[in-house]
């Protein structure tokens, strides 16, 4: 890992910060850096919503209202001449929004909405260096379907996640699916699995995908709950099953590094001597950077250098 972290503030995916701040990253993202964060987001949202029909985007306010958040750690200060607080959000894809999507768009399943955007409160393991940090930014999906189809559209979200991930990867089989055992799930969770990607200090989680049934909206206040009905035909009205999807950009980005990192040994000069070469093998719709070699030549055909 710090032959990996070396390349990267070497070519400027990654700048160390002077002087580090308790429970934030002690790095920032140079110009390569921000360049594949970017490509990275940009592939999620062409797959979550781009390429589909029925997935919103969305893009909120990072201030919470306070009665609908339980964790305090993240409290704004106060506001000047006022008591007034502000929480600072844990996660992306407001029910609120979702609630704002059923009115503009109908009463009609299935449909999602995406986010992407920060996010606060990440509790990571003291060895997920660099990832250990409580600000992050996440990509988000929140899907209500039929109760009756909530299985099918679970297993949809699950494949086509995990065949993204490994698209966009040089070694494919260091992402994996894992799924929570039934006598493990959290309350309230009907299923739940976890994409993880094999890092150099273990395998750590890069998405998890769930399902919550109808359970948040059974626990919300009857005149809330009210808004989240749908209509089912001619049986009476119904609440919607709730899956969500989110993920790490943070995670992602160094994933597809430590994937991509290669040590070769290539002849140089006119002896032929042998000498390292270290390359990242990134997916040309994640680098940073792209070039092309134009041989001088009448051949008009044209290859991919590899």
């Amino acid at each position: 890992m710090k032959r990996i972290l070396s390349l990267c503030y070497r070519r400027g995916f990654l700048i160390k910060r002077d002087t580090a701040v308790e429970g934030t990253r002690d790095f920032d993202y140079g110009p390569s850096g921000t360049a594949l964060k970017r490509n990275l987001v940009d592939e999620w949202w062409r797959s979550v919503v781009t390429s589909t029909g029925n997935v919103y985007p969305l893009d909120s306010s990072i201030i919470s209202d306070s009665r609908l958040q339980e964790n305090d750690n993240f409290l704004l200060s106060r506001r000047e001449k006022t008591s007034e607080q502000h929480l600072l959000r844990s996660t992306v894809c407001s029910m609120r929004l979702v609630e704002k999507c059923i009115e503009i768009f109908g009463q009609s399943l299935p449909f999602g909405v995406a986010e992407c955007g920060r996010a606060f409160g990440a509790t990571l393991k003291p060895s997920e260096y660099p990832l250990r940090h409580e600000e992050g930014e996440h990509m988000g999906v929140v899907f209500l379907c039929q109760p009756t189809e909530d299985q099918q559209w679970y297993y949809h979200w699950q494949k086509a996640r995990l065949r993204w991930w490994k698209k966009l990867a040089a070694n494919p089989e260091n992402f994996s699916l894992v799924e929570t055992p039934t006598s493990e799930l959290p309350g309230h969770t009907l299923k739940e699995s976890f994409i993880k990607y094999k890092f150099p200090w273990g395998p750590a989680v890069v998405e998890q995908i769930s399902n919550t049934g109808d359970s948040q909206f059974q626990r919300m206040d009857d005149e809330t709950r009210a808004r989240f009905k749908i209509a089912k035909g001619l049986d009476g009205r119904t609440y919607p099953h709730r899956l969500s999807l989110s993920a790490s950009v943070d995670k992602g980005l160094f994933a597809y590094i430590c994937d991509a990192y290669s040590e070769t040994w290539r002849p140089y000069g006119p002896d032929h001597e042998l000498k390292q070469c270290v390359v990242l093998r990134l997916h040309s719709c994640l680098s940073p950077r792209i070039v092309a070699v134009l041989p001088a030549t009448d051949d008009t055909r044209v290859s991919t250098v590899r």
